[in-house]
């Protein structure tokens, strides 16, 4: 269902057994720069639907039966993600006080540009989601100033996400996003601790070729697997506490 909080548009699924009594994880999609609203230009609370497929594969029979029922939250960002953190926080914070939402499992997903604000509002919100899923995240040199306006997640940030559960996500031959200076740095940081990287040679599903970039087809699919557990079943798994 559509919905408007202060001035951020959103789309939120909620799950068929939502007034079984019992309170239910909450999914929050973060959508590339490409369904952003470009300085309202394009805010249509649309876009983030029709791309990547994200906020729809999570409000799908098979990820709501995997996570027992979930409630699904995709913004629109007005413009720049960095622009909107505090913003998007407020709005989760809304949907969490007006819905029987599990606070212990809290999950964000995103891709592009939303795996930069992925990592970004974990960094910002220690101990808020159970678990963070960033793919191909636009951290990298070429990507920052774009998707950032120039705020660089330094290493020190990044340490900071050690305690939470963290997977990435991408492709090694992405042209968008380099791989060395995004999920693969991030990787190398936190592989001590809970951060799991699934890293692709291609994005090539069923003869389907992609460009390097589109990683989130995997993630929409539940294709990641790490130890014989694939992604989603590995998030409805994480909870705080």
């Amino acid at each position: 269902a559509p919905g408007r909080y202060l001035d951020v548009k959103y789309q939120l699924y909620t799950p068929s057994n939502a007034n079984d009594g019992r309170r239910h994880p909450l999914i929050v999609w973060f959508h590339g720069g490409g369904e952003s609203g470009y300085r309202g230009v394009l805010y249509n609370n649309s876009s983030q639907m029709k791309a990547n497929r994200g906020a729809v594969a999570f409000a799908g029979s098979d990820a709501q039966e995997i996570f027992g029922g979930a409630y699904v939250l995709a913004p629109q960002v007005p413009n720049e993600w960095s622009d909107s953190l505090e913003e998007m926080k407020d709005l989760i914070d809304w949907v969490v006080k007006n819905n029987s939402v599990d606070t212990d499992r809290i999950y964000v997903y995103g891709c592009s540009a939303g795996g930069y604000m992925t990592l970004d509002m974990a960094v910002k919100n220690p101990g808020f989601f159970a678990a963070a899923v960033a793919v191909c995240p636009a951290i990298d040199q070429a990507n920052i100033d774009t998707y950032g306006e120039g705020r660089r997640i330094s290493d020190e940030e990044l340490l900071s996400l050690k305690d939470t559960p963290l997977w990435l996500v991408q492709a090694k031959n992405d042209g968008t996003v380099k791989f060395e200076e995004s999920a693969l740095r991030v990787f190398n940081l936190l592989k001590d601790h809970n951060a799991i990287l699934t890293a692709y040679d291609s994005v090539n599903v069923d003869g389907d070729e992609y460009s390097g970039h589109e990683a989130w087809v995997y993630t929409a699919l539940n294709m990641p697997e790490h130890n014989g557990e694939h992604l989603w079943q590995w998030s409805a798994r994480q909870k705080l506490n």
